[in-house]
């Protein structure tokens, strides 16, 4: 499968002084630009794609050109935008990147998960919110124990506060 070189290709992008990064920005630059991973969702790669969102989340660096970040955001969005349904395990992905506290995300990547919700929020709200009312009705099978919902809860407030509005009545309830 091509799509799979071509993500394979994007785990070289934390290497910003490799002697192929320039080539993997242009791929990355090329399928951001004519949408290429729409044909993804058609060919139902669903691993693939949240491989490729993990990956984002793995190698993005504050140091990366504009472009690279921008390339990154424009490809993630566009995935969730032309998306049916977005998957609970993507979705797992996305709001894995958030958290203040996290030593395991870097910034780069916690602001990336932060403009995707941004931009997708009509897309994501409904999940967001139903994936923080089942942690705090504690439900956490999906999730491991070092995740924080209530560090979730504070930077999706700060990128898309309107998601948080049925997520406030629990939030009083844990309060009380």
């Amino acid at each position: 499968d091509i799509f799979h070189l071509i993500v394979g290709t994007f785990n070289g992008l934390s290497d910003t002084n490799g002697p192929s990064f320039g080539r993997r920005v242009v791929i990355l630059e090329t399928l951001a630009k004519y949408r290429s991973c729409v044909v993804m969702l058609d060919l139902e790669c669903d691993d693939l794609v949240n491989e490729m969102f993990s990956t984002f989340f793995a190698v993005v660096r504050d140091d990366h050109p504009e472009s690279v970040l921008a390339s990154m955001l424009t490809i993630m969005v566009v995935v969730l935008e032309e998306s049916e349904d977005v998957r609970d395990d993507l979705l797992l992905i996305i709001l894995s990147a958030l958290g203040r506290k996290r030593s395991d995300v870097t910034p780069a990547a916690r602001r990336l998960a932060m403009n995707v919700i941004e931009q997708c929020s009509g897309k994501l709200g409904a999940g967001i919110k139903q994936f923080l009312i089942s942690l705090m009705s504690g439900d956490n099978h999906l999730v491991n124990s070092e995740f924080d919902y209530h560090e979730v809860i504070y930077d999706v407030y700060c990128c898309a506060p309107q998601i948080l509005s049925g997520v406030v009545p629990y939030l009083t309830g844990e309060l009380l």
